[in-house]
């Protein structure tokens, strides 16, 4: 049986944005594909690196955006 999936449709399947008719299709197509089936592997295992993201900047880019904003508003109060 061929499959006319994209990389892109394993993506919205892993997300749930997939309906139900192309999440029995795609569910097929990783059963019977070992080279889909590795790529849904990569992709769980990329989409829960993800949570490991830390979600706030550095204290040195804080920093650099506090200098800035220092910098040009007292360039701004001498005008």
């Amino acid at each position: 049986m061929t499959h006319n999936f994209t990389p892109n449709d394993l993506l919205r399947f892993l997300y749930r944005e997939t309906t139900h008719e192309e999440d029995l299709r795609i569910k097929l197509w990783i059963s019977q594909d070992l080279n889909a089936y590795d790529l849904f592997m990569q992709m769980i295992h990329s989409a829960k690196s993800l949570n490991f993201v830390p979600l706030q900047p550095s204290e040195t880019s804080v920093s650099i955006i506090l200098d800035y904003s220092r910098q040009t508003s007292q360039a701004e109060s001498h005008v």
